[in-house]
């Protein structure tokens, strides 16, 4: 333990001791400390009568008198000083506590401050002297560990997943709908590496500028229960028509909102 000048004793903390301390929020002290003495930079939170063992702990270490009333004083804040890299930094701690009592208080302020030292150096065997928790005892029983985690499903072959790039996926889906081919849906899926939906709606997108829909095969293409084939119209031939909306399926509907489909040939 280090006093300085002002009387602020300072102790140094193990690497062990310093992380016990930021767990329990703080550092349990009872030392003497004399009026008029100020402690600088100092955090606290809390002042309580110390408990039956501590009192016990700190009569002993100071040879005080046994009916004297201590109290105990948390030290939140622990300052590090100097430069060495975090394993092998000393911290140090400004410790603080208030000793109450009548005749003790009295004598404090009569005592030299090399005794006060002194008495910093003795006192700093009180440091957190409560006792451990009582161990549980043998009826009871251990804690079930949690069972372990099933194993995740395997995935399909081929199947990539799309949020990891998505960007390489629209690439894929791009180039193949520049190719030309007639394809269903799930077959551009399975091609560019996406999922069935993803590639729906890109084919979509696409056939607003030159992509012809042919719907009337049956089939189970992402749960719609009809297979789309795609084809570029520009493949169809220089005057091939282009196509927008939905060709009649044979159930005698046309969305009234889009152009209805021809056949005739432009120009």
């Amino acid at each position: 333990m280090v006093v300085d000048d002002t009387g602020a004793a300072m102790i140094s903390l193990s690497r062990t001791q310093r992380h016990a301390a930021d767990r329990a929020g703080g550092v349990d002290l009872i030392l003497p400390w004399p009026d008029g003495l100020a402690v600088p930079d100092l955090d606290l939170n809390e002042m309580r009568p110390a408990s039956p063992p501590q009192t016990a702990a700190a009569v002993a270490a100071l040879d005080l008198p046994r009916d004297i009333t201590l109290w105990r004083v948390r030290v939140i804040r622990l300052r590090q000083q100097g430069t060495a890299p975090e394993e092998e930094r000393p911290v140090r701690c400004y410790l603080l506590a208030g000793l109450v009592g009548a005749r003790w208080l009295d004598a404090l302020r009569r005592i030299p401050p090399r005794d006060v030292r002194r008495m910093w150096s003795a006192a700093a065997l009180v440091v957190d002297a409560s006792p451990a928790p009582d161990p549980l005892p043998a009826s009871v029983p251990p804690p079930t560990p949690a069972p372990p985690k099933a194993a995740r499903k395997p995935r399909a072959p081929g199947y990539v997943r799309t949020r990891a790039n998505p960007d390489r996926v629209a690439q894929r889906l791009w180039a193949a709908l520049r190719c030309g081919e007639a394809m269903t849906c799930a077959e551009l899926a399975e091609r560019a590496g996406a999922s069935p939906n993803t590639a729906k709606n890109y084919a979509r997108r696409w056939q607003r500028e030159d992509l012809v829909e042919v719907a009337g095969e049956t089939g189970g293409d992402a749960g719609i229960g009809t297979a789309y084939l795609y084809r570029l119209s520009r493949d169809l031939g220089p005057t091939a028509p282009v196509l927008r909306g939905r060709v009649d399926t044979g159930t005698g509907y046309t969305d009234p909102n889009e152009e209805e489909a021809t056949d005739d040939v432009a120009g």
